[in-house]
């Protein structure tokens, strides 16, 4: 067991308080005893840290973002360096503002949830022992973004090349993931999926003749769900579509735009974090429906799949290889054969109630095991991994 007492501060550019893995990763070590601090935006819930630093969010104002990215241009054209850069993400989110304070503490683990923070996290460490969240293939985050391609792209290869291999553990969510990194840099990243804590819920039969399908999480123009409303227009009378999102605002008055002439299709104000599994075991199928439009969305666990299958609803997605791999292995949902809304809704028309209820059961069985108290035990066991590599370097 790791001992406890230690000091460990997790950072991301993010409210850490409403980012699900951050903020359960924070949770799990304060109620093992650990010291635990936040390195982030600040906080617009409570969180069980010992401290928080603040990072400065950079403004919004349209000037300002085209000022930002033509200096990040002039960089790249006339220097090419990566020093540069990085110190010019120091002056975006004001590291230096709370490098100080940071340095006064001696912190035993930093937990690193955003590449543009990994540089930072090395002048700050003293003898700490990092940790990379990369939740994200980096190198290719916004490859769908032309702009992104020429002002970040590098700095992003570049940032994975000096860093990652001088990281104690770098964590990732998938399979699909941890090949890429170990294909592009070498390293074999710890998977730990994104799972949510287990949720106290019976699998429901389907009682009336209605289907109720759900899809919650992040409205973004790559995720094109614009293919889960088109699968609505082919689906038969029995089903309907709710939707939960938030994100791009002008994403979401496409959407409604595009789903007004069918009665079947709602769009829900999004809940909070810790309201979205009682929310959707209000319904029958939870739709991760995907489109693989980058590498990170053909590769991705996202939250939301976990969370249907601890809400136990049946899920259904596309052949996405890492989401496709947990179906089948716990028969919890059901897989069309490609990304064509005409056969997905081909396939869903062909299930019956009956059919549903035994993904839903399945589910059941799936959301003991595929959950953050399982999941947590593996961050503890990397804890100890480090700690023993720390013991033999030591002896020898």
């Amino acid at each position: 067991m790791v001992e406890k007492q230690k000091k460990i501060l997790v950072m991301g550019l993010v409210d850490l308080s409403t980012n699900p893995r951050p903020k359960r990763l924070i949770q799990m070590f304060s109620e093992l005893g650990f010291s635990v601090s936040a390195a982030s935006f600040s906080l617009s819930n409570e969180l069980p840290v010992h401290c928080l630093y603040e990072f400065r969010q950079p403004s919004t104002k349209l000037i300002d973002k085209i000022f930002r990215k033509l200096i990040k241009l002039f960089l790249i054209i006339f220097f090419k360096s990566d020093f540069l850069t990085e110190k010019l993400h120091e002056n975006r989110w004001g590291f230096n503002s709370v490098k100080n304070d940071i340095n006064n503490c001696h912190y035993d683990y930093i937990f690193v949830e955003d590449i543009n923070l990994l540089a930072f996290a090395f002048k700050i460490k003293k003898t700490a022992k990092i940790i990379f969240d990369a939740r994200e293939y980096y190198p290719k985050e916004f490859e769908s973004n032309f702009l992104w391609r020429i002002l970040e792209q590098q700095h992003r290869i570049q940032t994975c090349k000096k860093y990652l291999h001088h990281c104690n553990a770098v964590m990732t969510v998938s399979n699909g993931l941890a090949k890429q990194y170990f294909e592009d840099f070498q390293i074999m990243p710890y998977l730990i999926r994104s799972t949510p804590y287990f949720a106290h819920f019976q699998s429901q039969e389907i009682l009336g003749t209605e289907i109720r399908m759900v899809h919650h999480g992040i409205a973004n123009w790559d995720r094109k769900l614009e293919n889960i409303i088109d699968t609505m227009n082919y689906l038969d009378e029995r089903f309907s579509l709710d939707f939960y999102l938030n994100g791009d605002n002008s994403y979401v008055k496409y959407l409604k735009n595009k789903a007004k002439r069918n009665p079947r299709i709602r769009f829900n104000n999004p809940v909070p974090l810790e309201d979205i599994i009682p929310t959707v075991n209000n319904y029958d199928i939870g739709v991760c429906f995907l489109y693989p439009n980058t590498f990170n969305l053909k590769h991705c666990f996202p939250n939301k799949l976990f969370e249907c299958i601890q809400a136990r609803l049946a899920v259904v997605i596309g052949p996405s290889p890492d989401m496709k791999e947990i179906v089948e292995q716990y028969k919890c949902g059901f897989i069309c054969e490609d990304f064509d809304s005409k056969n997905m809704a081909k396939m869903l028309n062909k299930l019956t109630k009956e059919d549903i209820y035994k993904a839903k059961l399945a589910s059941g069985y799936a959301a003991k095991e595929l959950c953050y108290e399982e999941e947590s035990k593996k961050i503890i066991n990397l804890l100890n991994e480090i700690n023993l590599q720390n013991n033999i370097g030591k002896a020898a």
